[in-house]
């Protein structure tokens, strides 16, 4: 997000945070919003929409993910943090540390799962 933002004050664009807290109908107004014109372009920073259904808005305006999608065709900017995470597991467990707390905003999140499933793979 404080990419994004920076980006904004550098560009003019104005930025609007629509909260959906993967409620898949917010984000469908979301998108019918994106195609009535009320945004240049929608940035989703986590969803529950299928991808499917981003690539049936595209034509409406940018619509960019900051994930890796499964298809090429959606525009998305990411971070690997698998790697970040395996090198972090890896350090974390040299130096002999097993008490290893989390803390999640959301339980069940892409954040959460690779984050637990990255740790498991280190810590067999």
């Amino acid at each position: 997000m404080e990419g994004i933002l920076d980006k904004s004050f550098e560009t003019g664009y104005k930025i609007v945070i629509l909260p959906s807290n993967y409620d898949q109908n917010l984000e469908l107004q979301y998108l019918e919003q994106l195609r009535k014109k009320a945004f240049e372009a929608l940035i989703f920073t986590s969803r529950k929409i299928s991808e499917e259904t981003v690539l049936k808005y595209q034509k409406y305006g940018p619509i960019i993910l900051c994930h890796k999608p499964k298809t090429k065709t959606i525009s998305a900017s990411y971070a690997e943090r698998e790697i970040g995470y395996r090198d972090a597991f890896k350090w974390l467990k040299k130096q002999n540390c097993t008490n290893i707390g989390f803390l999640f905003s959301r339980y069940k999140s892409p954040t959460t799962s690779v984050t637990l499933q990255t740790y498991s793979e280190i810590y067999k």
